[in-house]
């Protein structure tokens, strides 16, 4: 079995215990055991995982953009705490989760990630995301101003920590397979999820950002017009072909 360590080096952690969220839990057993259910639920990535061998068709490996690079596409960064809408992106927005700043505290990925292997799993891809999202002091300046992760951290200290997390990485000191399937692959355009969720019958969207009957069914009229416009056109060729001589039998009554 693969072994799990901590993927940067105490020395490099940003978080000190004294600034944890919780700083308490690390020495409460019982308070150990909640938190790491919570975040195995808040952090899952089942749903991108169901449909993880049809995800070529919605993005590609390693693909995520800087921050300030999504802003050079025109998107609009829009904060979500949903792990599942985490780097999907639609028309020019594209939805980002937080960065909790436990995750940057040595002790806190000890005691509540590191004996879960689904958990560690997906806060390592998640950090990995993160270590591709933040590469420049513009890149941080842009997460503080979206309220992606903590004011307090500042550009020395996280270059320090990606510095580490991507060495380990890189080294096999951390390995790379224990990572969430999920984030071998970078942003995912929510209209390819769309189309994989309804062809593979799980339902008719993989999430909606419409709440009003009018922009939720324009999707859908244009398609009907698409396809009412192609098949027209299918049909219109076919009685030309009919009204040729030479023509099969079968073409005939096909076209009929």
């Amino acid at each position: 079995m693969a072994k799990r360590t901590v993927p940067f080096a105490l020395t490099d952690e940003i978080i000190p215990n004294s600034v944890l969220e919780d700083v308490d839990l690390i020495n409460n057993d019982a308070e150990v055991t909640a938190t790491r259910t919570h975040y195995a639920i808040e952090f899952s990535q089942e749903k991108l995982n169901g449909i993880y061998t049809h995800l070529w068709s919605a993005g590609s490996k390693g693909n995520i953009s800087t921050l300030h690079h999504q802003k050079v596409l025109c998107r609009e960064v829009i904060l979500s705490e949903r792990s599942d809408l985490h780097l999907i992106w639609f028309d020019r927005s594209i939805y980002i989760k937080p960065l909790p700043i436990n995750f940057l505290n040595f002790s806190f990925i000890e005691a509540v990630v590191l004996p879960d292997a689904n958990l560690y799993g997906n806060v390592l891809g998640f950090l990995y995301s993160y270590m591709m999202l933040i590469q420049h002091p513009s890149d941080l300046a842009l997460a503080h101003e979206l309220g992606l992760i903590g004011k307090l951290i500042g550009w020395k200290p996280w270059r320090e920590f990606r510095t580490t997390f991507l060495d380990n990485i890189s080294s096999g000191q951390v390995l790379r397979t224990l990572m969430n399937k999920r984030f071998e692959y970078g942003e995912l355009r929510l209209t390819r999820l769309d189309y994989i969720y309804r062809l593979s019958f799980r339902g008719l969207k993989y999430f909606t950002p419409h709440r009003e009957y009018t922009t939720y069914f324009r999707e859908y009229i244009a398609a009907g017009i698409t396809l009412f416009a192609f098949v027209t056109v299918a049909l219109t060729a076919m009685q030309v072909v009919v009204g040729m001589n030479g023509v099969s039998r079968a073409l005939i009554d096909t076209s009929n």
